[in-house]
């Protein structure tokens, strides 16, 4: 259900894009990892 709703916000801005998350969700990962590797997850070094 939570991939099918980021594809339709995904599909209708210009600057979107999906990115599964291991482990649950974003903010399990951000937790588990922290700020520097959700950053790289995100491809956002």
């Amino acid at each position: 259900m939570g991939q099918e709703f980021a594809y339709k916000v995904a599909k209708t801005t210009d600057n979107a894009r999906n990115v599964i998350m291991t482990g649950g969700d974003v903010t399990t990962f951000y937790l588990e990892h922290g700020a520097e590797e959700l950053r790289r997850k995100v491809g956002k070094q």
